[in-house]
């Protein structure tokens, strides 16, 4: 209902101007001309969302070991928390589509791709750095990202996404899963599939292209899920 309500509230041309104008102050980043998304696309996209509630609840279950609740508490915050908002927003970006208020689906695009960008390359220093010093890392990342100075397309930003790659994947089993950590490789091979489906096997922008990258990402989420209702 809050999406619904934000969403009707988003084709208003005022309010649509009002969020563009607020983040105008967020890297431009070029969007696939998607058609209108159908139902089945809609639901893999709403699945992905109640599957990474489960994964926020789970990671803040209470622990004994002290060193896998911190591990847990970070993953929960950066990469579930700011996920979850990566797929509110998309959804919202998405609700735009074809309404005639590309400028506001624009903004929406480029809220969703700093949050992807500030979860996946702060994910290493929150896992392995002191809390202190993992909010502090956290928070020159993210300003570095707004002003530019790191990103996808170099190398200090690379070197992020891998270490936080390699942060989760050689993380102890007492922290994670095997199966958690197999989720988290998954999903960051997102992007790959995205341009795999959209480039390769069907034509650029179809509904059908964006499913199958929501797909994938469903099933990380599931994956993800079932191994931490395994461990209990």
């Amino acid at each position: 209902s809050i999406f619904l309500g934000l969403a009707g509230l988003l084709r208003i041309p005022s309010i649509a101007a009002w969020v563009t104008n607020s983040l105008g102050c967020l890297a431009y980043h070029s969007m696939t001309n998607y058609e209108r998304l159908s139902a089945l696309d809609w639901t893999v996209h709403y699945s992905v969302l109640g599957y990474n509630i489960g994964i926020l609840l789970s990671l803040f279950k209470t622990t004994p070991n002290q060193v896998a609740a911190k591990k847990k508490r970070a993953y929960a915050i950066v990469t579930a928390g700011f996920g979850h908002i990566l797929g509110f927003v998309s959804m919202l970006s998405h609700s735009l589509i074809g309404t005639g208020l590309p400028a506001a689906e624009q903004a929406l695009h480029n809220l969703a791709h700093f949050s992807l960008t500030f979860s996946v390359m702060v994910i290493g220093g929150s896992l392995l750095l002191p809390t202190m010093w993992g909010i502090l890392f956290s928070l020159l990342v993210g300003g570095s990202i707004l002003k530019g100075l790191l990103s996808f397309n170099n190398l200090p930003g690379i070197v992020l996404v891998n270490f936080g790659l390699l942060a989760v994947l050689f993380s102890s089993k007492n922290d994670f899963p095997l199966k958690f950590k197999l989720g988290y490789c998954m999903l960051s091979l997102a992007p790959l599939v995205d341009f795999i489906a959209g480039k390769t096997l069907f034509f650029p922008g179809t509904d059908s292209a964006h499913t199958v990258t929501a797909a994938w990402i469903l099933v990380t989420t599931i994956l993800q899920r079932s191994s931490m209702l395994e461990r209990g």
